[in-house]
């Protein structure tokens, strides 16, 4: 068995990790919750800052296919398991936007790395939050319904 982010991480100073496909989540009722959220978080700030955001989501998801992405502990990481979850992982990222003052939101994709099913990256479900307004309760409420999405889900799709 893999340790978590063996597909979306360097292994170690000089191999990526082995990368992988993106997997979508659909329910059972025929929805697919990752692309309603991202429309969602996007629809909530200023165009320029959604499309800030979309780039940088986008450049994140790159790098973790390609197994680019540093594994741990602390912001200057950009995944690291959810401890309280079995299967969950986060990829974070902080976007900065605005000058007076600055601004900064903290993104979180919350996705599954599944030992059976090589080289799928099955992304679950993604938060966006003001850091001073947000609590470590709410991100454990996230994490948690990431992993009851991900063993409610019906199916997986990829793009």
């Amino acid at each position: 068995m893999d340790p978590p982010g063996a597909r979306t991480c360097w292994i170690d100073d000089e191999t990526p990790g082995h990368g992988g496909v993106y997997e979508y989540a659909t329910l059972a009722d025929g929805s697919q919750p990752f692309a309603a959220e991202m429309v969602s978080e996007m629809a909530r700030y200023h165009p320029n800052v959604a499309r800030l955001l979309r780039e940088e989501i986008k450049d994140k998801l790159q790098d973790g296919s390609l197994g680019r992405l540093v594994y741990g502990p602390g912001q200057e990481c950009d995944v690291e398991h959810m401890q309280c979850t079995n299967t969950i992982l986060e990829i974070r990222l902080t976007t900065q936007y605005g000058d007076n003052p600055l601004q900064r939101l903290c993104t979180r994709i919350y996705f599954n790395e599944p030992c059976a099913i090589d080289g799928a990256i099955r992304l679950v479900s993604v938060a966006t939050k003001h850091p001073d307004t947000h609590t470590s309760a709410e991100q454990t409420a996230h994490a948690r319904g990431a992993e009851d999405r991900l063993h409610d889900a019906s199916g997986w799709f990829t793009t």
